[in-house]
């Protein structure tokens, strides 16, 4: 009675059978997600590094191109006035007085009455400022602060003080200076004159802005180089 009822029967019964070993072989063992676990976290180790010295190297290069900017309105300031305005106090940038001598107003971009306008007698727009040059602090309508692309709010200013091209050896002198801002904290000081100086030999400039970067000696960034 070998009928054709017989062969159904056996395919199904195969058929069966190779379901449940490829159920079987779908799954993954233990040490094979353990392994797929490790592999990952080696790659991930590998990349966060690249990627935060991917974001510090364009950070580096935003305040770089901030810092030519900054010193390009200055000349254009020279030529319209003869000089270039104190925008310092103590060696560190002045947000008040370096919004009043680029733009006419102050640091939250409000007019100026005449007697602070920093020699800016003619409210000359020598410079656009952007959001993200400055720090909005805890009291946000009172004043802002003038920040480089890692938010560092201490930048230093150097002036050619003898009018020879140069500033160097005693020109070169300024107060340490700290990674961050007032809103995330400061970092340790770090001197960046004397035998510190990022430019021993000094820099061919009239004026130079400074800022330790990310926060290292190695890392400072300045304008003129």
């Amino acid at each position: 009675m070998f009928g054709p009822f017989a062969f159904p029967e056996c395919h199904s019964v195969g058929e069966g059978v190779r379901r449940r070993a490829v159920v079987r072989r779908a799954g993954f063992s233990l040490l094979e997600v353990l392994a797929v676990l490790g592999v990952l976290a080696i790659l991930g180790g590998i990349a966060l590094p690249a990627s935060r010295a991917a974001l510090d190297f364009a950070r580096a290069v935003r305040t770089e191109s901030l810092f030519a900017q900054w010193t390009a309105a200055l000349e254009l300031y020279r030529a319209e006035y003869g000089e270039v305005p104190e925008i310092a106090e103590g060696g560190l940038l002045d947000s008040e007085r370096f919004a009043a001598a680029l733009s006419g107003l102050d640091s939250l971009g409000r007019e100026l009455n005449d007697d602070r306008l920093n020699g800016n007698v003619h409210r000359r727009r020598f410079v656009t400022f952007v959001s993200g040059d400055w720090l909005r602090l805890d009291s946000p309508d009172q004043r802002a602060v003038v920040v480089d692309a890692f938010g560092n709010s201490d930048i230093g200013v150097l002036y050619d003080r003898d009018g020879d091209g140069w500033i160097r050896d005693r020109e070169w002198e300024l107060p340490a200076l700290r990674p961050g801002n007032s809103r995330v904290g400061f970092g340790e000081a770090i001197s960046l004159s004397g035998e510190h100086s990022p430019a021993p030999g000094g820099v061919r400039a009239r004026i130079v802005f400074i800022s330790v970067g990310a926060g290292g000696q190695r890392d400072a960034i300045w304008s003129g180089r």
